[in-house]
């Protein structure tokens, strides 16, 4: 009989770890698809977050394009109205920025109103560009050859008036915010410029172009020299 209920005890004692062992697998199922379900929710997250930040993104760069458009429209205007006034000074410095401001848009230069501003400020570029090379031009000769072969101060005076660079300064700040190549051309044509006197006055193979002669050619070019650091 004592044998009977220890047989008995033992079969409910199996029973029950089965059924506990059914129940603990059946948890740890439901933990296993919660966990799926949690991380399918963390994956949900991550991509409205970084679709956020994306857009945040997007914004602060629509942002920080319509900003600079704004800027580039208004130094535009300002630069029309600054040549139209002939303030030299102050174009030039709007020039420069100017430039910044372009640059920045550049991959978008398709669109018609960057264009349309491109092409203005191209426009009063070249404008500007060709009044320096005119207020040079008024410089004149510095050093000039008679007609009895002696060398004189040149004299020349650059106008006040409308259209005219109230000094050079100006019209070298023009020539620095226009750019290299604009330089380069401007000295070029003023070395030529103030030139062309030694040239007619110790021509190749002309009467002073002996060695002997090298100090009155010299003495030229010291009194070219000596003539533009006093006026300029």
């Amino acid at each position: 009989h004592a044998q009977a209920e220890a047989g008995a005890r033992a079969s409910r004692d199996i029973c029950d770890a089965r059924s506990a062992m059914n129940e603990l697998g059946s948890k740890i199922v439901e933990i296993k698809i919660k966990a799926e379900e949690s991380e399918s929710i963390v994956r949900e997250i991550c991509r409205e977050i970084k679709s956020l930040d994306i857009a945040k993104r997007n914004l602060q760069t629509t942002m920080t394009a319509l900003k600079r458009m704004h800027m580039l429209t208004a130094a535009v205007s300002q630069l029309r109205s600054s040549s139209a006034a002939k303030r030299y000074g102050e174009a030039a410095n709007l020039l420069e920025a100017i430039g910044h401001l372009i640059s920045y848009f550049e991959p978008h230069g398709d669109v018609p109103r960057i264009s349309e501003l491109k092409a203005e400020v191209a426009a009063t570029r070249k404008r500007l560009e060709d009044e320096v090379f005119e207020a040079f031009k008024k410089i004149g000769k510095l050093v000039e050859t008679t007609t009895a072969g002696r060398t004189t101060d040149g004299k020349s005076e650059m106008s006040q008036g409308s259209g005219e660079f109230a000094s050079l300064s100006d019209a070298c700040l023009v020539l620095d915010a226009v750019g290299q190549a604009a330089r380069d051309r401007q000295m070029a044509a003023l070395i030529q410029n103030q030139l062309e006197p030694y040239a007619q006055l110790f021509p190749r193979g002309g009467q002073y172009s002996s060695l002997e002669d090298v100090d009155r050619r010299f003495s030229w070019i010291r009194r070219l020299l000596r003539v533009f650091q006093e006026r300029f």
